[in-house]
């Protein structure tokens, strides 16, 4: 779903995701490392990032070192994310 931060954020993921349970949702267009648990929370198998992986101003500066930190950052929280739902779920 792109735009979903203008959309609605997760609460709007949950709201398509109640007609189509099964069909998977990828969220991008507002995601961040702030919200990404709350997407999959509801129910996305994935997000997509943008500047907020890959600011273009840190790629112009030749800041590298900065998004190959945000990348981990990344990594992490979901990592996290998916650990902590799967438990609360049971798995």
């Amino acid at each position: 779903m792109y735009p979903v931060g203008v959309a609605g954020g997760p609460d709007y993921i949950r709201v398509i995701r109640d007609p189509l349970p099964n069909v998977p949702m990828l969220a991008a267009g507002g995601t961040n490392l702030d919200n990404l648990a709350g997407f999959f929370a509801a129910g996305c198998v994935g997000i997509g990032l943008g500047a907020a992986l890959a600011d273009p101003a840190l790629a112009l500066a030749g800041d590298f070192a900065q998004i190959t930190r945000r990348a981990r950052a990344f990594v992490a929280r979901v990592h996290e994310t998916r650990t902590a739902l799967a438990t609360s779920r049971g798995a």
